[in-house]
């Protein structure tokens, strides 16, 4: 059966291909039609002839599945740009869960260090936290079963579960010979990308926006007014400090919600142009009903997508601070548009530009209809410490 399996990949994969070419080939010229078409069908024969060759003589059995949909799809997105990304159906459901903010498990940061994964942050009051698991404690078992070798994301998947089941998780804790084990009862856990509010003195407030594998998720706009509700609301404050260090971005209406919050009723936040969308220009709808108080952008080489539409748009307003490290690069995430495709036929990417006021384009980023396949931080002294932003390997189960 593998091996029928293994015989059908390839065609199944070159028709698919050849369907995509069909499909958007009458989009072309004629003539630009036919000489692409040739030179599609050609390249994708000798893929067919380069893959029958290393079936053939690899030292070991080669899975079609592996080379086509983590080889080949993502080397090509690879020549297009750096940002470009190929979803698998977990990876998808992973990103998806990011940009939520909302999920059902314990309640913490891990992080990979060596062959080890480590507790960075139960979050407090999480079911984590009230179990008495604590940062630095090195997971080692979960379930009765042992987790030294795993990843993060392979730890995040075991912690994760429905509602009001219970986990155990062994964790080897420093200045204990044996491991501790903790039973944890999962929860609704909501991971605000807020890291933290306060005031740097009397009327200067002072928020961190981005948690490290989400910056703008489907909550950040609420998390933004209730930051800035803790800090005696906009009537109250002189000055407003806003670090966008290593925020990743995330989701296209949250960063125009929250660039609306600092600018005036009417003022052009960011334009779109695609080749298969039409044009739209995002202004702000509500404004900052006059608080025009002065505002400090921080970001660095790590700040990109959303977090670059609100530094944009700051950066044109009358009263702006933009205080960058090095470039940032674009990568805009957007819900819109039939995200997902249950089949592997959309292959397709559209171009896209986003533009700040004044037209100073971003980067281009090519982004692609989601495929689901079947079964150096500025001077970090200067501000108080947050709770972690990571650009490393780290989840939160």
């Amino acid at each position: 059966m593998k091996k029928i399996v293994s015989l059908l990949t390839i065609p199944l994969f070159l028709g698919l291909c050849a369907w995509v070419g069909g499909t958007v080939g009458p989009q072309l010229a004629s003539g630009q039609r036919r000489s692409q078409g040739h030179s599609v069908h050609r390249d994708l024969r000798r893929f067919g002839e380069v893959y029958r060759i290393v079936a053939q003589n690899y030292a070991g059995p080669v899975q079609p599945s592996r080379a086509i949909f983590d080889g080949a799809i993502p080397g090509m997105l690879r020549t297009l740009d750096p940002h470009s990304t190929f979803f698998g159906p977990r990876e998808f459901a992973r990103m998806e869960e990011e940009q939520s903010s909302h999920y059902y498990g314990v309640g913490m940061e891990i992080r990979g260090q060596g062959s080890h994964t480590v507790i960075w942050l139960p979050f407090v009051g999480s079911p984590a936290y009230r179990a008495g698991l604590r940062p630095g404690d090195v997971i080692v078992g979960i379930n009765g079963k042992s987790a030294v070798g795993l990843n993060t994301n392979q730890i995040a998947d075991l912690l994760k579960g429905p509602k009001g089941t219970v986990v155990r998780i062994a964790v080897m804790r420093e200045g204990h010979a044996h491991p501790l084990v903790f039973s944890v009862t999962r929860a609704a856990v909501h991971d605000s990308t807020v890291t933290c509010a306060f005031q740097l003195a009397p009327g200067i407030g002072f928020i961190h926006l981005g948690n490290g594998t989400s910056g703008f998720s489907a909550s950040t706009h609420r998390d933004m007014v209730k930051a800035l509700r803790e800090l005696g609301g906009p009537a109250h404050l002189k000055g407003l400090v806003l670090d966008l260090r290593n925020n990743p971005g995330g989701l296209l209406d949250q960063a125009v919600k929250v660039a609306d919050m600092f600018l005036a009723k009417g003022q052009v936040i960011v334009s779109h142009h695609g080749r298969n969308s039409p044009d739209q220009v995002y202004t702000a709808l509500h404004g900052n009903h006059g608080y025009n108080y002065p505002m400090v952008v921080l970001v660095n080489n790590d700040t990109a997508s959303a977090a670059e539409i609100v530094t944009g748009a700051r950066s044109h307003s009358p009263r702006r601070s933009c205080q960058p490290n090095n470039g940032p690069v674009h990568k805009l995430k957007s819900r819109g548009d039939d995200p997902v495709s249950a089949s592997p036929e959309l292959c397709a990417p559209a171009a896209t530009h986003s533009h700040c006021q004044r037209r100073r384009q971003m980067r281009p980023q090519r982004r692609l209809p989601v495929v689901l396949i079947a079964g150096t931080s500025s001077n970090p002294a200067a501000v108080p410490a947050c709770r972690s932003t990571c650009s490393c390997s780290c989840q939160r189960p």
